[in-house]
């Protein structure tokens, strides 16, 4: 399981996904000039409001499928722009381990086993951002309070 993240970004997050001003989205961070966000895309959203990252680090890619967002990466890393999990600066803010950060989730068909699921596969497989929020709270954050 990720480590514990950040508490105030954590529960900055957790509020938005809740929020219902996002519209979720699959397969992508989030379309560009709209308020359609994954649950990374969300975290993403609520740091460029907190001035992590500034719109020069925003990138619209023009596809078949729509407007894709992707966000400035250091390429000596490997990668100049990421489109889907979180940049190096938004996991560096919320103190993630993991730039798609994974929670354990029961496992239907053997109820005494969990399995490793990470938050990009939970949405993309259409857990609601409230559930997803409700998952970040109990094993990000350590507990709803």
């Amino acid at each position: 399981m990720s480590a514990r993240m950040n508490e105030e970004v954590g529960r900055l997050w957790v509020a938005e996904l809740r929020s219902g001003k996002w519209v979720q989205t699959k397969g992508k961070l989030g379309l560009a000039n709209t308020n359609q966000r994954c649950c990374l895309g969300v975290l993403q959203e609520c740091a460029q409001a907190a001035g992590v990252f500034g719109p020069e680090d925003v990138m619209v890619r023009v596809t078949s499928d729509g407007d894709l967002l992707g966000y400035r990466e250091d390429p000596t890393k490997g990668r100049a722009w990421e489109e889907g999990v979180l940049s190096d600066k938004v996991q560096a803010w919320a103190a993630l381990a993991e730039d798609n950060p994974t929670v354990f989730i029961p496992d239907e068909d053997e109820p005494d086993v969990d399995s490793r699921t990470s938050l990009a596969d939970l949405n993309d497989e259409g857990r609601s951002f409230a559930e997803i929020a409700d998952l970040i709270e109990s094993q990000l954050l350590g507990g709803a309070q």
